[in-house]
């Protein structure tokens, strides 16, 4: 479980130290991946269902000119070697890989596949297809519009601060690597983690909103959960409100069954008082149903979208111009 000291700390250190791009707000053109969690093709590979819909996004944004940031546990490497990428995703690597020789490319380490903090490791396995890429804990992006400073994301994978996830992690993936993946591929069990444990997961997201509510002019994007949060908002909450605030009895109705069956599967953001939007989550990249969800920074725009494994087109789920966004910070 996640502890609310540690986890402030550890994320203003991440600040602290975190490299920063500077973008314009109106032509900035980027999008945030992250939990893909890439294994061995096996039942214990939480990706494989969602490769094809992953290349056909990745198809759509270098197409449209898109920078590319991945938030952390791209790799399943706590059950896994590290050379499972380059063995079982080289189709991934090399898409991946356009936006990397167009210097558009931002990788973020996280929990599952901290081994990339150390380029000697990244460059041995990766190498070939990301030659001298630099992979941080995370990554600041300044917003300007022309010489005026209008805020600041921090780009960060979440862990930051769990016990297991992070400062144990050492002994975490020993158990996962040698004892849990067996389970996982006889039983087709999930790891407990913060994408599996309620509990964990709605800590994990009220500590992370909770250190950024008080920055001004600043706001964080992770993932780890595996949950889509939209300024501050996970999809029960936006039910929760939907239904307080329609005139509509039927809209209603229906919200309340759509709430009924997320009950056992979302949790909320739980705040007191002015809730800030100061607080985003990608979800993730290894969807059971194939779909995967991201968020887009545009020309002015933040967007929360889903692609679809059915469709492989994407849907715009919840979307805000960056000007209010960080008028209310």
């Amino acid at each position: 479980m996640p502890s609310r000291q540690l986890t402030h700390l550890a994320l203003s250190a991440v600040r602290k130290r975190a490299p920063h791009v500077v973008r314009d707000v109106n032509s900035i053109r980027m999008v945030l991946f992250s939990d893909h969690h890439r294994g061995r093709r096996d039942k214990a590979d939480d990706f494989v269902q969602c490769e094809k819909t992953y290349l056909s996004a990745l198809g759509f944004y270098a197409e449209n000119n898109y920078e590319l940031a991945l938030l952390g546990d791209v790799d399943e490497l706590w059950e896994n070697p590290l050379t499972v990428s380059r063995d079982y995703y080289p189709d991934v690597l090399d898409m991946e890989r356009k936006f990397y020789l167009e210097d558009r490319l931002f990788r973020i380490w996280g929990n599952h596949d901290d081994f990339w903090r150390e380029p000697i490791v990244f460059d041995k396995y990766q190498g070939e297809w990301f030659k001298g890429l630099n992979i941080t804990e995370g990554l600041r992006i300044m917003l300007n519009d022309e010489e005026k400073a209008v805020g600041e994301f921090l780009l960060v994978h979440g862990h930051q601060g769990s016990i297991g996830s992070d400062r144990f992690s050492t002994i975490s993936r020993f158990f996962v690597r040698y004892l849990w993946r067996w389970f996982q591929n006889v039983a087709n069990w999930k790891l407990t983690s913060p994408a599996t444990n309620l509990r964990m997961r709605s800590k994990t997201d009220k500590l992370l909103y909770e250190w950024a509510q008080n920055k001004e002019d600043l706001a964080i994007i992770a993932g780890h959960t595996h949950q889509p949060v939209f300024t501050s908002r996970s999809h029960l909450d936006v039910l929760d409100e939907l239904i307080k605030e329609t005139h509509n009895k039927a809209e209603a109705k229906m919200a309340e069954r759509i709430r009924e069956d997320l009950e056992d599967e979302a949790t909320r953001i739980e705040t007191s008082g002015y809730r800030r939007p100061c607080y985003f989550n990608t979800g993730c990249c290894s969807f059971s149903d194939g779909d995967i969800t991201g968020i887009e920074i545009i020309e002015g725009r933040i967007l929360l979208v889903r692609w679809s494994e059915v469709t492989k087109k994407k849907t715009v789920l919840m979307e805000a111009p960056l000007s209010d966004l960080f008028n209310m910070l």
